[in-house]
């Protein structure tokens, strides 16, 4: 819980950040600004999450777990 924080490596324009919890619910969801590294400040509970990343020339899904 609390904030943390993503880094992209590359310069691709992110167009939205979403994270999911187990059961398809979206509990974030974000248009970031020009930064290759976005703080999320969110009480998420411990459990499984899903990222999904939209940049202009890509999709990324990353699954994220807080303990």
């Amino acid at each position: 819980s609390g904030k943390f924080y993503l880094e992209i490596s590359d310069k691709t324009e992110i167009s939205l950040i979403e994270i999911c919890d187990s059961t398809g619910k979206t509990i974030y969801s974000n248009r970031p600004s020009d930064s290759n590294i976005i703080e999320i400040n969110q009480n998420i509970s411990s459990g499984i999450y899903f990222v999904h990343i939209s940049a202009s020339t890509s999709i990324s899904n990353l699954k994220m777990i807080v303990e």
